[in-house]
């Protein structure tokens, strides 16, 4: 993949699975499940408000006891998530995505209007390099513990 890529070079021509801010958290795990995905971008009046994630799920929802049939996105969403235009470099999001740790990072055309969902898992060097932060975080408490 050459240094030049674009974000929207890599997403082509996406087909976007959103959801509704007043979808339950139950029913966006099931459309995650069901598209392999691990997030999904949260719409109002065809604006992208949030993003819902599987750690919005297990640390939003799961682990602080609530009910995911009863949990509307709007209240376990990470609201106002950073985005990435899909005229900027894939080395932009590389980085973007780095030094912030997500997993997903959605994409907006030059009219700001959602173009697709960039996830690390759709360029291995971001998967390798998050991964391999993950295990060297993960050697850091394990030692602070023993």
């Amino acid at each position: 993949m050459a240094s030049n890529t674009t974000v929207g070079e890599l997403i082509g021509d996406q087909q976007v699975v959103s959801m509704a801010a007043d979808a339950t958290a139950f029913e966006a795990a099931c459309v995650m499940a069901e598209h392999h995905i691990g997030a999904v971008p949260v719409m109002q009046d065809g604006v992208l408000i949030g993003i819902f994630t599987e750690r919005d799920l297990v640390n939003r929802v799961v682990a602080a006891g609530r009910q995911p049939e009863q949990v509307l996105l709007r209240d376990a969403m990470t609201l106002q998530p950073m985005t990435i235009s899909q005229s900027q470099s894939l080395s932009d999001a590389v980085n973007l995505m780095a030094s912030h740790q997500y997993r997903h990072l959605p994409v907006l055309n030059d009219e700001g209007a959602l173009a697709g969902m960039l996830s690390c898992r759709d360029v291995p060097l971001i998967n390798q390099f998050l991964s391999e932060r993950w295990r060297k975080w993960r050697e850091g408490v394990d030692a602070r513990a023993a």
